[in-house]
């Protein structure tokens, strides 16, 4: 159900990627500043799923040990697709890794 989406994707930034959306006071985010910070996402985790902030560290923990964390991959032939309006382009590779 699409109406169910934003929940499914917060429980997964609980529970395994961690890579919640801040507008920290000093930063150059274009929205309102120091409204959106890790104590508000770690709260809703807790309220919400009953997953404490230290879960949420473990869970992030194990997904990046699980598939490498900010290892390059192995591979050759790579390519990371990315522009400057992609919202993901900052956790992308952005500078060619030295083999």
């Amino acid at each position: 159900d699409s109406r169910n989406f934003f929940r499914i994707w917060t429980y997964q930034l609980c529970t395994e990627w961690g890579n919640f959306i801040t507008c920290d006071e000093g930063s150059n985010c274009p929205f309102t500043r120091g409204y959106n910070d890790m104590d508000l996402w770690y709260n809703m985790c807790l309220e919400v799923y009953n997953i404490s902030k230290a879960q949420v560290l473990a869970n992030v923990r194990k997904t990046n040990e699980f598939y490498g964390g900010t290892k390059f991959p192995g591979g050759t032939q790579v390519v990371f697709p990315n522009g400057e309006v992609d919202p993901w382009h900052s956790l992308s590779v952005l500078v060619p890794p030295n083999h």
